[in-house]
């Protein structure tokens, strides 16, 4: 085990969790327009397709939110830990 070494770009982990959480945002704020287009479609079969696919691209955007939020806060939490264990490191490194 002797000579391993952890290293993690700190700065990256946090970039990344900004743009998870960039991406939620705008997953969460993505309008729902498939009701409006399906209203406007004469034909009920092709309407009655176009508002399922938006009921199911809804049941699975609010997956992927769920799933991007997950990681984000996974990514705030060991961008913490290894921040906080950096600083006690050094900390500890200063009192010797």
């Amino acid at each position: 085990m002797g000579g391993e070494l952890l290293k993690i770009d700190l700065a990256e982990v946090d970039t990344t969790s900004e743009k998870l959480s960039f991406i939620a945002e705008n997953l969460r704020s993505a309008e729902n327009d498939a009701a409006t287009v399906a209203g406007m479609i004469p034909h009920d079969g092709l309407a009655g397709c176009v508002q399922k696919f938006g009921d199911d691209w809804n049941k699975a955007r609010e997956e992927i939110i769920s799933k991007v939020e997950a990681a984000n806060k996974a990514g705030e939490q060991i961008f913490l830990a290894f921040t906080d264990l950096d600083a006690k490191l050094a900390g500890a490194l200063e009192r010797k």
